[in-house]
């Protein structure tokens, strides 16, 4: 052994090693540049964005469900959502008045039933068509059966929308890309007419009906619709389509003329011109409404039949006027 040889202690037992020499060579650990330098101390873990938060409240609503793991993946599921959906608000918020929108859907079911009311049958005597203000500002649809809303629109929307494909699944003509067609053909309509309306109340200098209102004023005509193609695919007779349809298209422009002519909001209707500009105003919007509703689910039902008729290699029982130009919905 040379000067390295180890001290074997008191030399009888070999396994009884004593300490190194001094002048022994350590074999070198970690980074020789840290030498005599404390290593640096650990950093707790960050939780990461998006996902991460997910999982760290997985595990906290574990331990206070006491291990459950399908309520405590159901509570972090529940809170995740929360926190996304509180995400999304505020940067919506950012472009979309949100707290204007939440106003045009205060509804209640005795709103809804008065509001159908009112669009279907507009003429009965006695009827206020005044809107009702508190405090300078105009009562939610709930408190006022005049105002305008947007609940009743879009659910009669997507009705018509579901008609529509019934409609043309029973006369052989369903597909998926159809039913596109109509959804954004119909919705392409809606967004013309309430530019157009917006243009007009701007030429002729009225200001105060917000475009979330002519979004709704222009969507009533669904209702009327649904009812309308609900009468044919029901009974398959077109005359009884066309009377259900007529009565529900007059009964929307009286109800628009009187919607908008009775508009109080902001004084709008105290100024005798311009109620006179809002009696125009209401007058054309009445006639295009009444016209659109007719011609809409006119030319699907005429293009059922003239399928239907192709297909039968005969005429349809059904007689109908003469629209070899109606459009492709």
């Amino acid at each position: 052994m040379d000067q390295y040889t180890l001290n074997m202690g008191d030399g009888t037992n070999p396994n009884d090693a004593g300490p190194p020499p001094a002048n022994y060579a350590q074999p070198p650990t970690g980074n020789p540049n840290m030498a005599g330098q404390q290593p640096p101390p650990m950093q707790p873990m960050q939780p990461q964005q998006g996902y991460g938060n997910f999982g760290a409240q997985a595990m906290a609503a574990s331990f206070l469900t006491g291990g459950d793991a399908g309520s405590a993946v159901g509570m972090a599921a529940a809170q995740y959502g929360e926190q996304q959906f509180s995400e999304i608000s505020g940067k919506v918020s950012q472009y979309v008045d949100v707290g204007q929108m939440r106003f045009y859907f205060t509804v209640d079911t005795k709103y809804v039933g008065k509001k159908i009311q009112r669009l279907l049958l507009p003429f009965l005597p006695k009827t206020d068509w005044e809107r009702q203000e508190k405090e300078g500002k105009a009562r939610p649809p709930k408190d006022d059966v005049n105002a305008p809303d947007l609940y009743i629109p879009i659910m009669a929307f997507l009705t018509y929308v579901l008609a529509v494909g019934l409609e043309l699944a029973s006369s052989g003509r369903w597909a998926p890309e159809n039913l596109g067609l109509i959804l954004s053909s119909t919705t392409g309509w809606v967004v013309f007419e309430v530019l157009v309306c917006y243009g007009a109340l701007w030429f002729m200098n009225v200001a105060g009906h917000p475009v979330l209102e002519l979004l709704a004023l222009c969507s009533y005509k669904f209702v009327g619709m649904v009812f309308g193609l609900l009468t044919y695919f029901l009974t398959g007779r077109f005359d009884f389509f066309l009377i259900v349809i007529g009565y529900n298209a007059l009964c929307t422009a009286l109800f628009l003329v009187q919607s908008i002519r009775n508009t109080q909001t902001n004084e709008m209707g105290h100024n005798p011109v311009t109620k006179g500009k809002l009696t125009t105003f209401a007058g054309g919007l009445a006639f295009v409404q009444a016209v659109s509703m007719v011609w809409f689910p006119w030319s699907i039902i005429n293009q059922s039949i003239l399928t239907q008729e192709a297909t039968s290699g005969g005429p349809s029982s059904v007689l109908l006027p003469s629209a070899a130009d109606a459009p492709q919905m």
